[in-house]
């Protein structure tokens, strides 16, 4: 499911407020861009613990 959500995540993003603009609705705008910023965790979570663990772990020079 996270794969699916990561790959589609722009258009989703790119949807939510793309359409509101469109229908020149404001108040649409401003939840589908919440909305859009909310969903940045979801799609890009599991990639967080894998760059956690490269920062800390890896080897100083």
């Amino acid at each position: 499911m996270w794969l699916m959500l990561r790959s589609h995540y722009p258009y989703v993003a790119l949807t939510l407020i793309g359409v509101p603009v469109l229908l020149a609705d404001p108040a649409l705008f401003i939840l589908g861009l919440a909305l859009a910023i909310g969903l940045v965790p979801c799609a890009y979570a599991p990639d967080v613990d894998e760059i956690a663990d490269r920062t800390h772990d890896s080897d100083p020079r």
